[in-house]
């Protein structure tokens, strides 16, 4: 990377594993296995990312996921209650490199989220809840990435998001693991 002001451009394509936690039974949400995940298209985040400094980025990304759990708090499950969550994040990377030229760098993120949700609920008595909610959340995280190639700044990036408050429809914090390509174009 040079000093001063310029503008790269990248596409990013991320495995985005979400945690749920202090929701009582409510985080006990959990994802199929990673196969059934990677061909339905779940838990994966694409976006855009603009270089703009040696020291500071943009991101873009929509990601989606989909939880299940046979144990959710007031609902007595005949089946899994369903829960799906669409969002997209807009936030700023602060990069701080490890070795020169940029092939290793941490980096600290700080963004806000448009998050829409929805959870569908099978209980014993025959009743059947679906319930959505859209809410805006800022996070924040960090990360690191390795640009392993001579011939293009393409990197392999891994980043921790933790988004502030409670998630709707299920009163639990969100934590996110991502780990994924970054292509430069």
């Amino acid at each position: 990377m040079q000093d001063g002001f310029f503008f790269e451009p990248f596409l990013s394509v991320e495995y985005s594993a979400p945690k749920l936690s202090g929701g009582a039974q409510n985080s006990k949400f959990k994802t199929d296995n990673i196969f059934k995940q990677v061909t339905a298209f779940d838990n994966i985040a694409l976006g855009i990312h603009g270089r703009i400094h040696k020291y500071v980025g943009f991101n873009a990304n929509w990601a989606q996921t989909d939880l299940s759990s046979t144990e959710m708090a007031n609902y007595a499950l005949e089946k899994k209650a369903n829960y799906a969550l669409n969002y997209t994040n807009f936030s700023a990377l602060f990069f701080v490199p490890l070795i020169e030229d940029s092939k290793v760098e941490i980096f600290a993120e700080l963004g806000a989220a448009d998050m829409k949700s929805k959870i569908s609920i099978f209980e014993t008595s025959g009743e059947y809840t679906k319930k959505q909610s859209h809410q805006t959340a800022t996070f924040y995280g960090a990360g690191f990435q390795i640009a392993p190639f001579d011939s293009s700044n393409d990197s392999i990036r891994m980043s921790f998001l933790r988004y502030a408050g409670k998630i709707a429809l299920l009163d639990t914090n969100l934590t996110i693991v991502r780990l994924g390509y970054v292509k430069s174009f």
